[in-house]
């Protein structure tokens, strides 16, 4: 699949009102119906690519400052599969072909930094299909120090955030998902608009229990 295809599918999926829009807190909220669900395990891995458009900018006085910002959309296409750790309770689940398209608004500078939002799909086949949103930071790492230190606060094509979307097709359908989600880009230069993409996603299947007959 082309990045080319990726953007005029996402457009023609979610095109006007087509796509089914899942929020974290109607997903999660306060679960007053938390004795009708079972959580289960999610723990995958994303390979792929990344397409960036081009930006719009525009400048801000703070101060004695001059702030350079920007808004750019952001597609990627990629792989799903399990991460083949214990975490992952339902491994053969939401595998397939995942497409992401983001809107991210940041501050340009060595390291460029922002939020994001954004919408996702995972289909496998024509068997089932999931439907999502996503919500998170860029260049902003927060496995520093005193919780780690294999990041800086500032961290080059540096991603994470969470997502959470329902099964709209397929086996598992009606089950919904929440999930933290961290990942990287990688481009053969600064002036790249295309590169490689790895995430990493983990959280939890919420699953309704089964009425008994």
């Amino acid at each position: 699949m082309t990045q080319m295809s990726v953007r005029t599918r996402l457009y023609r999926v979610v095109g006007v009102a087509t796509f089914t829009f899942v929020m974290a807190a109607g997903l999660v909220g306060s679960r007053a119906n938390a004795q009708t669900i079972v959580d289960l395990g999610l723990s995958k891995n994303v390979n792929g690519h990344v397409e960036l458009v081009k930006p719009t900018t525009w400048k801000v006085m703070l101060g004695t400052r001059v702030l350079e910002m920007f808004h750019q959309l952001v597609y990627v296409s990629g792989v799903v599969q399990t991460s083949g750790t214990e975490s992952d309770e339902l491994p053969t689940a939401l595998n397939g072909k995942i497409l992401i398209r983001w809107e991210a608004t940041g501050r340009s500078g060595r390291v460029p930094f922002g939020t994001m939002t954004g919408i996702f799909i995972i289909e496998d086949g024509t068997t089932s299909r999931t439907e999502g949103t996503l919500v998170g930071t860029f260049g902003c790492g927060t496995h520093r120090k005193p919780l780690g230190d294999h990041e800086g606060s500032r961290e080059l094509n540096h991603f994470e955030g969470t997502l959470s979307g329902n099964v709209t097709k397929g086996p598992l359908k009606g089950e919904q998902i929440a999930a933290s989600f961290a990942g990287k880009f990688t481009f053969s230069s600064p002036t790249s608009i295309t590169g490689s993409a790895i995430m990493t996603v983990d959280g939890v299947h919420v699953q309704p229990i089964p009425t008994k007959k």
